[in-house]
């Protein structure tokens, strides 16, 4: 199975993935990007109104594969 690497971003903050996970194809990788997406930002929170959650996916050449954010925004209304 081909592995895959999955860089984060948080508000500008870069975490590399150095060591990925071996997924069966493009579905999971999909999959896995968006429940690891929502989970840090259920994890983090946000103590801004406007918080912004990305991962990039790289294969095992290095080449980008998959791109996803999550922002989150809260207003306040009263």
């Amino acid at each position: 199975m081909p592995r895959f690497f999955f860089d984060t971003r948080d508000n500008g903050r870069q975490v590399r993935d150095e060591l990925g996970c071996e997924l069966a194809g493009m579905d999971a990788v999909h999959d896995l990007a968006v429940r690891t997406l929502t989970e840090i930002a259920a994890d983090e929170g946000s103590s801004s109104d406007q918080h912004r959650f990305g991962i990039d996916v790289r294969d095992e050449a290095g080449e980008a594969v998959l791109t996803s954010e999550l922002t989150l925004e809260t207003r306040r209304l009263g």
